[in-house]
């Protein structure tokens, strides 16, 4: 499964091939803000983890790309990939850093709340935060900080 807004470099995931559907299933999510911009930082940022932090117990099964603005959900690979999460096709999903994933910090609650009720993991590679059913006040207050200051960013550059 493989939702593109618009063309990116393609992720090696035949290290992966042979563990086809054994293993935790990964979903892989992108985000850029502008048509200008490419994916490429990202996606270094993930395949060298997919290389070597991840280990071999995971299978990277789809990935999702929006070049839109973070400040809201309203993204369509964004929606594709939770609706998808919440059919339980995927039990992590791996993202570069949180500014990645949104920039409105209301909308990251909703998605922990949301990856938590479906015992979904969300990893932000860059920002080396872990989100998921284990209760941490440091992970909560980090991943409200980080949160915070997305939102923050992303109102001085509008």
């Amino acid at each position: 499964m493989k939702t593109t807004i618009d063309t990116m470099p393609e992720i090696s995931t035949r290290k992966y091939a042979d563990q086809k559907r054994k293993g935790i299933p990964v979903y892989l999510y992108f985000r850029v803000s502008t048509q200008m911009q490419d994916f490429d930082r990202q996606v270094k940022i993930v395949q060298d983890y997919l290389d070597n932090e991840l280990g071999n117990g995971y299978t990277v099964i789809g990935e999702f790309t929006d070049k839109l603005s973070g400040q809201d959900a309203n993204r369509p690979a964004y929606r594709e990939m939770w609706s998808n999460l919440k059919a339980n096709q995927a039990k992590v999903v791996l993202c570069s850093s949180m500014d990645r994933f949104g920039r409105n910090l209301a909308e990251l609650l909703k998605a922990v709340d949301a990856a938590k009720k479906h015992d979904i993991e969300l990893r932000f590679i860059k920002d080396r935060l872990i989100i998921n059913n284990e209760e941490s006040f440091t992970q909560t207050l980090i991943m409200q900080l980080l949160g915070a200051v997305a939102e923050f960013e992303s109102n001085i550059a509008s």
